[in-house]
């Protein structure tokens, strides 16, 4: 069996990490809807049953609110707000598709907890 020759790390002190945040996506509507369909992916796989209708319909409180803030504020005349307004209102849209979640069918449900060990089942007992 060969190995493979290690190679040392090489530390640049002057290397730069550059961040270009959402500089994947097309639009702020687009990267808003991926965010939220994220989370509720999420709050789908791991909260427990009885906290994800109330999980989801907080996740979709803020779309909601900034469709409507941004809304008003544009009604107001406000600079800048109409195309703000806009993104909120296309990712609100869009709640049928982010909703859902990323492939709702193989998203595993949550966890059980563990059953106790016969030798903490009777030190919980009192």
């Amino acid at each position: 069996m060969s190995r493979v020759p290690t190679v040392p790390a090489r530390v640049t002190p002057t290397a730069t990490i550059i961040h270009h945040g959402g500089a994947s996506e097309a639009t702020r509507a687009a990267k808003a809807v991926k965010v939220l369909k994220a989370k509720a992916t999420l709050i789908r796989r791991h909260f427990s049953p009885p906290l994800v209708s109330l999980a989801l319909a907080l996740n979709a409180v803020w779309p909601f609110s900034r469709r409507i803030a941004f809304a008003l504020a544009a009604r107001l005349g406000l600079p800048g707000m109409a195309g703000r307004a806009a993104t909120w209102a296309e990712v609100w849209a869009a709640r049928a598709d982010w909703s859902k979640g990323y492939d709702a069918a193989a998203t595993p449900p949550p966890r059980a907890t563990p059953a106790a060990s016969p030798r903490t089942a009777g030190a919980l007992d009192g």
